[in-house]
């Protein structure tokens, strides 16, 4: 089944789909999210958070872009690490909890979410190649030379694609109006 076959019966409530996604990128999702949450939590944490990935790209299987799920599924399967992460590091007393009524969150949130709804469309406009490069640079922190041995690929690819990407984006985020030309 190719990726726009399966985006579309996955749109469709295809659980067959849903099984070949699964099978298809559960390795990949797990070491996402190990890499981010390590041993700090167990391998049912680990594997509860992956299941927490497909079932957010089962809600809503519109997000998926073909020629990009993978990179798409790394971008879920990182961000609900770090949500599970930040679950477990914060315990708020009622004291705490009654200044946060108060405090601009909410509206934080909500500029996190558009912030991030802006760069999953921008990252979209990138190839494979250079979108899981972005990834491992500017969200996992690895360097152009550990991404380059991971790859398997020279220093000087990584960061001529990190610089054809930035472009990329660029020029998306202007057409949008969403930046300047500066």
């Amino acid at each position: 089944m190719n990726e726009k076959s399966l985006i579309k019966k996955l749109g469709k409530g295809n659980i067959k789909a849903l099984e070949k996604l699964i099978d298809t990128y559960t390795s990949y999702v797990g070491s996402v999210i190990y890499s981010v949450i390590g041993k700090t939590m167990s391998h049912e944490d680990i594997e509860e958070t992956a299941a927490d990935v497909f079932v957010e790209v089962w809600k809503h299987p519109e997000r998926l872009c073909e020629g990009k799920i993978k990179s798409f599924l790394g971008k879920i399967a990182r961000n609900l690490a770090l949500n599970k992460l930040r679950e477990r590091r914060t315990t708020v007393s009622a004291e705490e909890n009654e200044f946060l009524l108060f405090d601009d969150s909410f509206e934080t949130e909500i500029d996190r979410h558009e912030k991030s709804e802006i760069i999953s469309d921008a990252l979209c406009t990138l190839l494979d190649s250079e979108q899981d490069i972005f990834i491992r640079y500017y969200y996992f922190g690895q360097t152009s030379k550990m991404i380059s041995e991971f790859l398997d690929i020279p220093v000087s690819t990584v960061t001529s694609r990190l610089s054809r990407g930035r472009i990329k984006m660029k020029n998306h985020l202007m057409m949008k109006g969403i930046v300047n030309s500066d």
